[in-house]
This record gives C-alpha cells, structure tokens and sequence, in this order.
C-alpha cells in the first residue's frame, strides 16, 4: 500500500461508517451499484442498491461488511495501538 493510501486511511479512521465507505469509494471512483455484486458474491448476502444505500447511511454497515468491501477495494484495516 502507497503512503497516500496509507495517509488516506489514517484520515478516514477519524470519520463514521457513512464517510469512511463514500471516502473509499470516491477514492475508487466506484459508486454502489459497482460493487455491490462484489460485496454479494464475497459475503453470500443479497443487496438492495436503496437498502445498500440506507444502511450506509444509518450506521449500520457492519464490520465484516466493511473488511469484505475493504479487500474488494484492495485496503486493508490496520489497527494500532497509539
């Protein structure tokens, strides 16, 4: 991973769910309908693109849906004790 990239997710750590996935996918210049087949075929689970969205939205993407979009993506979550 690039310094930018690895700078970028330092950032993005500081921010909620919401803004962590739309940073990454702007980032990516991918948008939900992109990678949501990808997220189906990695977790099993089917994915409304409006429900996908709201989710996001609310807070309650969940963890292992953020390091499943995270390796689709080609990011890694590193955690660190400061």
């Amino acid at each position: 991973m690039s310094i930018i990239a690895k700078i970028f997710i330092i950032e993005t750590m500081k921010m909620n769910s919401y803004s962590l996935v739309k940073a990454i996918l702007k980032q990516e210049k991918k948008i939900y309908k992109d990678i949501i087949p990808l997220l189906e075929q990695k977790t099993g689970r089917v994915y409304n693109p409006d429900t996908f969205s709201k989710r996001i939205n609310r807070g309650s993407f969940t963890y292992d849906e953020m390091l499943a979009l995270c390796e689709i993506l080609g990011y890694e979550i590193e955690i660190k004790k400061l």
